[in-house]
């Protein structure tokens, strides 16, 4: 699959290998030209130097041949841009990180596929660690 990533920080970075090294065709785009060159080194993914909240970037990245979009950055309205953007640019599938449950409902009124709640994932595992610390000190 061809996959379009916007943000190359940590969590780009970590999809970005991940996706690579099952065989997918990978663009990372991010404003940060050292980020970019790391990120090839490390990654194999080809990147592309921009705003990924830039409909020229994302056009030059090749959002209209791509099969899934996954927005990584770290603030949720970007995400939400690059998701609207590349829901305009055709891509089927959009995934987006969210930080704040607010915008759970615009991310689904722009289209995005699936939403990842970092935070409510994050409560999530540390509740279900703590129940299991808590079973362990009752026995």
């Amino acid at each position: 699959m061809y996959i379009l990533i916007g943000g190359g920080g940590v969590v780009g970075t970590v999809m970005a290998k991940a996706l690579c090294d099952r065989k997918h065709n990978v663009v990372v785009v991010d404003p940060n030209p050292e980020t970019c060159a790391i990120l090839y080194a490390e990654t194999g993914a080809v990147t592309v130097n921009g705003s990924a909240t830039d409909i020229r970037t994302l056009q030059e990245a090749g959002a209209e041949k791509a099969d899934v979009a996954i927005a990584c950055m770290h603030r949720d309205p970007d995400n939400m841009s690059f998701s609207l953007l590349a829901r305009s640019l055709g891509v089927p599938h959009i995934v987006a990180k969210m930080r704040d449950p607010h915008y759970r409902v615009a991310f689904e009124a722009a289209g995005v596929n699936f939403v990842c709640d970092i935070i409510t994932m994050l409560m999530d595992e540390v509740l279900a660690n703590l129940e299991q610390v808590q079973e362990k000190m009752t026995v």
